[in-house]
């Protein structure tokens, strides 16, 4: 149950046909107490629909639209008190998925958001990127590989996207500034009972020569992990 919200959630999905579909749903809150960045009781709501279609079994093609206001702290006090504003934010999103082979899928996806403060200008963002997955039948390597291009104005126009991961991790970055995002991860089957995971992750970003700040400050345009993880079954 959750505490200090109520409100009500709607969602439909029609299918006129085998080709395509449509899902939406609507969502309204509202937060009696104080919350994060919220000095006073706020309210907000959440609209998204989509539209799929998929022509055949090895394509699918789907466009969303996703917009949500909620109410946040002014950042222009008066005598100490910060009123709350509306923040908006409205995301378009297109996504192809293609089964190349029975082994190699492709993803290619395309997101622009705009934040919109009633106090600020508004703000922009943007991400494309394309995936390859390669999972042959009988073989003991699987292959994951991303190139991505983003460009935010702020931090606050980010966009998040998932990544394959490790086993037990969930990762869904967000892209931020300007620049390119690359990983690579690689399952190999060394024996019968043991698996073995590599991954490798870049952040190179245009015109910035230090990266985070405090402990984590990186001198620099670009901040690569390596991971590795091993699975012994008995």
């Amino acid at each position: 149950r959750a505490t200090n919200e109520r409100g009500l959630y709607t969602g439909i999905e029609v299918r006129p046909s085998r080709e395509w579909s449509f899902n939406a749903y609507f969502d309204q809150w509202r937060f009696p107490w104080l919350r994060y960045q919220t000095d006073a009781p706020s309210k907000g709501h959440e609209f998204l629909g989509q539209v799929t279609w998929r022509p055949a079994k090895r394509f699918e093609l789907y466009a969303r639209y996703r917009f949500q206001q909620r109410e946040r702290n002014s950042r222009n006090t008066v005598e100490g008190i910060d009123p709350l504003v509306d923040v908006d934010q409205t995301n378009y999103r297109f996504n192809a998925t293609y089964q190349v082979s029975k082994s190699i899928s492709l993803r290619t996806r395309v997101e622009a958001i705009d934040y919109d403060r009633s106090d600020a200008p508004k703000e922009h963002g943007f991400l494309i990127y394309q995936d390859l997955v390669h999972r042959p039948l009988r073989s003991s390597v699987e292959l994951t590989l991303r190139v991505a291009l983003f460009d935010t104005d702020t931090y606050d126009a980010r966009v998040y996207a998932y990544e394959s991961d490790l086993i037990g991790l969930f990762s869904i970055p967000p892209y931020y500034g300007r620049g390119m995002r690359m990983y690579g991860m690689v399952r190999m089957k060394l024996f019968r009972r043991v698996d073995l995971w590599l991954r490798y992750g870049t952040w190179l970003y245009n015109a910035q020569d230090r990266i985070s700040s405090g402990l984590q400050e990186i001198a620099g345009d670009r901040r690569s992990d390596i991971k590795a993880q091993i699975r012994l079954r008995f």
